[in-house]
């Protein structure tokens, strides 16, 4: 499994297969892969042996976390999801600078104001993983 499955809808497909089928096989696969793609390179060890390579992404996929935190009823994991959903592109990334840059001449058919610090896959994976990590983990949601 790649680590942009999960980006591609495949967080919101799982959740519609332990929903719709009963394999308690599946559910169980999914909630530890769930809980271990974030989970540190020493957990991700104890519990498979090795750690994983390749995973990417720690805020889009904060809402595996979120999932798995919900769907095991645990608040710890929840303020986890939470901690990974900070973690990632944003306004951190700005270092508060949330300045535009005019872009002329012929780089563009018009002028445009271009905000360097926002790319559309930034911008789509932080609002799934908003919408998702409220709705899975919102009770967990920190003041700050």
């Amino acid at each position: 499994m790649s680590h942009l499955d999960a980006v591609f809808g495949l967080v919101e497909l799982c959740a519609e297969l332990n929903e719709l089928l009963e394999v308690p096989e599946f559910k169980r696969a999914w909630l530890d892969y769930c809980y271990l793609y974030n989970a540190g390179p020493e957990e991700q060890k104890k519990q498979l042996g090795q750690a994983l390579r390749g995973a990417g992404l720690e805020q889009g996929h904060s809402r595996l976390t979120a999932y798995a935190a919900r769907m095991r009823g645990d608040p710890e994991l929840a303020r986890r999801a939470w901690k990974e959903f900070g973690s990632g592109p944003g306004p951190r990334r700005t270092r508060g600078k949330f300045e535009t840059r005019r872009i002329t001449g012929p780089a563009v058919l018009r002028p445009v104001d271009e905000a360097p610090y926002v790319s559309s896959n930034d911008t789509a994976q932080w609002g799934l993983a908003a919408i998702e990590c409220l709705a899975l983990a919102g009770d967990s949601l920190p003041e700050t």
